[in-house]
Formats: C-alpha cells, structure tokens, sequence
C-alpha cells in the first residue's frame, strides 16, 4: 500500500440514556498513488465537521501526498492550526504537525513525525513516539451522566517493517465517564487522527532463470515451468511472444511458476 490515509480525521459519538450528545464525522484530505505510478497531491484544505453534533474543528491541511515509482514508494500530510473542542472544552491544540513515511525498493523504510505547539486540554504537553500514551480530562456537562468528565489518550506512532512504513503524529481516543443512577460508566466516544502516512514497499523486479520445456508447439497448450525470483501470486503474468499465457500459478516463495502457453506466431518466450 501507498498512501497518506486520514490526514486529519475525526470519527466521534456517543449517546446517554439513548440521547445523542456527541456526532462527528469527517476526513479531510486523502492521497493515494496511482497503481501504474506517479504522484496524488491534495493541499489548503480547511478542517471542518459538518453535520456534527457537540463538536467543531479548524486548521488547514496543507498537503497530503503519495507517490509510487518502481525505486520506491512515499507518503507524507502537513495539517497547520490544528483546533478541535468537544462538549464546548478545548481538547487538542497543535501549531504544526506532519507524517512522513519513505519505502526504497532497497534499503531500510522510515517513518517520521514532527509536531509542534501541543496543548491537550489547555495544557502543553509533550508526546514522544511510541513511548506510553498522554492522557487527560476535563469536567463536562451531559444530562443524564453525573459528574461527567471527558478523557482524552494521546499517542505518537512510528513503526516500520521489512515491507513497509506508519507514522502517526497524533492518535487520539476519547471517552467519556461519569455515573448514571449512581452506576459508574464510561462511554467510548472515538477517535482523531492528526497527520498520517503509510507506504509500502514495491516489490523487485522479478527475473528468471529457467523455462522447462524451451520450445513448443505454435498452437499453443503446453503447460511450462519457469523458475526466477520475485513472482507474485495474482500479480505475475507471462506472455509468449506478446500473447498472454493462461493458468499462471505462482509458487509459495515466488521462485517458480506455471503457465499454459497460447497460440503464438514464434516458439520464442517473453515474459514480466
């Protein structure tokens, strides 16, 4: 996968004593890099919720970014002026904040993040990557849940693998939590996503090495084996002399293959 995912997206609700209190939906920016590859830009979006129910939000998404090539893939979104208020209390507050994820054909993926002037709830924090979440709370008012407070757990993400790459600048799960008839409950409410990027890596160029039998008949049907590196299940095809062949089954591993070859003009093979 290539992509920004969610820039900024905010997915929020929750109901008490089956009265809806908190309704809120909305992605602002996406970028996905076209599967034959290039570039999918979005920029100067400004964040906001319509529609929503006891929440508001403002900011800009500056860019949201994907790009594919065959030396590697990247993502990357930038949100500026970031403001989101739930319930009439100042949840989260940031100046700056961006994800970038890098996927090189070859050599080590990278996730980063940066993010500057934080406030959760009023108050500055700091959130470090993938280091034990920041929480916080503030008294609401909600009919129906006494002693009501809203909570807020911030985490940083930054994760890469041998195929691929998350950052996640700002991860935010709210809940809610309070009593109602004297039961203490606490009520999920959702989650916000502040500037996220994915990407994967592309897979190698597959080669061969062998192809068993080498030669056929020019009507086509002979089912040949051919051996190399990097076939991929459902995403390999052969063609002999610029017609596909059918029936291609790739191995586990992807160093060898089948196929049924088609009638050509030519015994000659070719094949990606």
């Amino acid at each position: 996968m290539t992509g920004a995912d969610a820039p900024c997206s905010v997915d929020l609700s929750a109901e008490v004593a089956g009265i809806a209190v908190i309704t809120a939906g909305a992605t602002i920016g996406t970028a996905t890099a076209p599967a034959a590859g290039g570039t999918d830009t979005e920029t100067l979006l400004a964040i906001s919720i319509p529609g929503a129910l006891g929440v508001t939000a403002s900011g800009t998404v500056e860019e949201v970014t994907a790009t594919r090539a065959a030396d590697g893939s990247s993502a990357s979104a930038s949100v500026n002026g970031l403001n989101l208020t739930v319930l009439g209390i100042d949840v989260l507050d940031a100046a700056e904040v961006t994800a970038t994820a890098v996927c090189p054909q070859i050599g080590a993926t990278s996730a980063d993040t940066t993010l500057v002037g934080l406030e959760l709830f009023g108050t500055t924090v700091t959130l470090t990557a993938n280091t034990p979440a920041v929480v916080g709370s503030a008294a609401v008012v909600v009919p129906g849940l006494l002693g009501a407070s809203l909570n807020a757990s911030l985490t940083r993400v930054e994760t890469t693998t041998a195929t691929g790459a998350t950052a996640i600048t700002v991860r935010a799960v709210l809940t809610l939590s309070g009593t109602v008839l004297v039961v203490p409950v606490t009520i999920p409410v959702g989650i916000v996503i502040v500037a996220e990027a994915i990407c994967g890596r592309p897979a190698a160029a597959p080669t061969t090495a062998t192809i068993t039998p080498d030669e056929g008949p020019q009507s086509g049907g002979q089912t040949v084996t051919i051996t190399g590196t990097g076939f991929v299940p459902g995403d390999t095809t052969v063609t002999f002399d610029g017609v596909p062949a059918t029936d291609v089954t790739v191995s586990p591993g992807g160093t060898a293959l089948t196929a049924v070859t088609p009638p050509t003009r030519s015994d000659r093979p070719s094949w990606w």
